[in-house]
């Protein structure tokens, strides 16, 4: 009753590696967890967030996953998911509703998109943890209710949101 069949019919945001070589899958509390697909079996558990994981990704070259809390924090782990770096949505300023809703990464895989609870979407620079844009979020969307999704599209320079007002909108980032 416990096989990862059944287990991936209740996940919220699954996410693949490009390489399939397993699942990752955020819980309720503040836990990552990453399964192997062929064993069934989870292959590294661990408190991610001192809140709530909301948004997970992996990078797009396969070798680093992102998640995002309600505690406002932005982590880079490991494929084994050891950790890697952590910044602070706070940095991103102004920031309406600091808590990290959606993740993605660049293309590129030099610049963090990451979605607030209030709505806004900001480029974090993956260095540094530094908003790329002085003026503050990129762009101010679905005010109605939260920001729920946000995806990079994976070869052209723009992205796409869904939000609370069941609207997606695809924004460009040049």
């Amino acid at each position: 009753a416990n096989s990862m069949a059944s287990r991936m019919s209740s996940l919220i945001d699954p996410e693949t590696s490009r390489a399939g070589e397993g699942v990752i899958e955020k819980i309720d509390d503040h836990t990552v967890r990453l399964w192997d697909v062929l064993t069934e079996t989870p292959k590294a558990t661990l408190r991610a967030h001192s809140d709530w994981v909301l948004a997970i990704a992996w990078s797009p070259c396969g070798r680093f996953l992102v998640s995002g809390g309600k505690d406002g924090m932005v982590k880079l782990w490991t494929m084994e998911l050891g950790p890697i770096s952590e910044f602070d949505i706070r940095n991103c300023q102004p920031c309406l509703y600091p808590r990290v809703r959606s993740v993605d990464v660049s293309p590129d895989g030099k610049v963090l998109l990451l979605g607030s609870q209030g709505g806004e979407v900001f480029e974090m620079d993956i260095v540094d943890g530094k908003s790329v844009h002085a003026q503050g979020p990129l762009v101010q969307s679905h005010f109605r209710g939260q920001l729920r999704g946000l995806a990079c599209h994976p070869t052209e320079p723009e992205f796409a949101t869904l939000g609370d007002d069941c609207t997606l909108r695809v924004w460009s980032l040049v």
